[in-house]
């Protein structure tokens, strides 16, 4: 049986090969990989995706913490959707403090905590209402170096921000940080973008 083109096997050459490592040619018969399979893909034929919590190559390696547990993406590892509370970063490993109003943030290196942002007198520090509607905000909290989610409750003096909503800073700042604090927020910039940081000692 003569050799099919590249990417395709089976009777007439009328059959795709799967996800074979290095966009290499699958076995001309039975469309086996004869390298393995490329990240993210697995099975005889390499056209099975890697299951729920894991990828890369062979689906070895475990997803990190991704929002509602939601699978990674089954190639590199990014959660899309973003991280469960406590972590951050693309892969959402990286662990990091929630103090417990949800408007104080610190990296878990540091030992300073982060100052609050600004918000309307008529809720105070460290409390949140009494909802169901609590634990899903918790939840759909995400914080990462590439997106970052802040969390308001009440109004935030000087932005269109109104109670219990989530926004992700468009220029990608860390709006709390270590030893340092907001105290500027600019409304014209989509909310919660930082225009002045002045360091917190």
């Amino acid at each position: 049986m003569p050799e099919c083109e590249t990417g395709k096997y089976g009777v007439n050459c009328s059959k795709n090969c799967g996800n074979c490592l290095n966009h290499s040619q699958c076995h001309n018969v039975d469309g086996s990989c004869y390298e393995g399979c490329s990240a993210g893909y697995k099975g005889s034929l390499c056209t099975e995706q890697c299951e729920t919590g894991k990828y890369g190559v062979n689906c070895s390696t475990n997803c990190g913490n991704c929002l509602k547990l939601s699978q990674c993406h089954n190639v590199d590892g990014s959660c899309s959707g973003g991280c469960s509370v406590g972590y951050m970063g693309s892969l959402c490993t990286e662990r990091y403090e929630v103090w417990p109003s949800l408007q104080h943030y610190a990296p878990s290196t540091t030992n300073a905590p982060a100052a609050p942002f600004s918000h309307e007198p008529d809720v105070q520090d460290n409390q949140l209402p009494e909802s169901e509607d609590n634990q899903d905000s918790l939840e759909q909290t995400g914080m990462g170096l590439d997106d970052l989610w802040v969390i308001t409750r009440g109004s935030i003096r000087g932005t269109g921000l109104s109670y219990e909503t989530c926004e992700i800073c468009p220029d990608k700042a860390l709006c709390l940080y270590h030893m340092y604090r907001a105290v500027s927020l600019q409304p014209t910039q989509a909310a919660a973008r930082y225009t002045q940081l002045i360091k917190y000692e």
